[in-house]
C-alpha cells in the first residue's frame, strides 16, 4: 500500500497495480483461489474463514486515494472495476 503516497498519481497506480499482481498471481494464492472456487459451493465455512483470517483494508485505502486525487464521489465502484479488471487476468493462468 506504500505505493498509493507516491505524488505521482499514475505512477502510484501503476506500482500498485504491479505489487497487487505480483501477490494475487503467486503459484500459493492462484491454488487457493481454485480450491476456493472448487469447494467454496460444498464447503461454505470454508470461505468464510478464509475471509476472516485477516483485516484487508485494500478496498477502503484505494476508495480513499480514488476519492482524494481523482475527485471521484463513487470510488467505491471504481475500486471494485479496477481491481476486478485486474484479478481477471487470474483466468488466463
Amino acid at each position: 500500500m506504500a505505493h498509493l503516497t507516491d505524488p505521482d498519481t499514475e505512477q502510484a497506480l501503476h506500482n500498485f497495480a504491479l505489487g497487487f499482481l505480483r501477490f494475487h498471481m503467486t503459484d500459493v494464492h492462484l491454488a487457493t483461489f481454485r480450491l476456493l472456487v472448487a469447494e467454496g459451493g460444498k464447503a461454505p465455512e470454508m470461505t468464510a474463514t478464509f475471509r476472516e483470517v485477516g483485516p484487508d483494508d485494500t478496498s477502503a485505502r484505494l476508495e480513499a486515494f480514488f476519492r482524494e486525487r481523482m475527485g471521484l464521489s463513487n470510488a467505491g465502484r471504481v475500486v471494485r472495476l479496477w481491481t476486478g479488471m485486474l484479478l481477471s487476468l487470474r483466468g488466463a493462468c
